[in-house]
């Protein structure tokens, strides 16, 4: 399980802020997986699809700290419906 700076869980389909972009959780990178290794992040973490200009969208790997927590550029908004 991660966590955000909040105290929330980090979930698939979260809103979420990265920076001062608008985002959602794609998929959880589970740590000491094949997946995770895969995209270079052994210890897990977050697959975000984050907004840019326009309709413009791209994947972005985030990884939380030893504790499993990610720090204030990921804000959790709200959980999907």
């Amino acid at each position: 399980m991660f966590f955000y700076h909040t105290g929330e869980e980090v979930r698939k389909g979260d809103l979420v802020l990265w920076g001062l972009r608008r985002g959602i959780v794609e998929f959880i990178l589970v740590p000491n997986t094949e997946n995770a290794e895969d995209y270079d992040v052994p210890e897990g973490g977050v697959m975000l699809l984050v907004d840019w200009e326009g309709n413009a969208k791209s994947s972005i790997v985030e990884s939380p700290d030893k504790e499993r927590i990610f720090d204030e550029d990921l804000e959790f908004v709200e959980r999907a419906k």
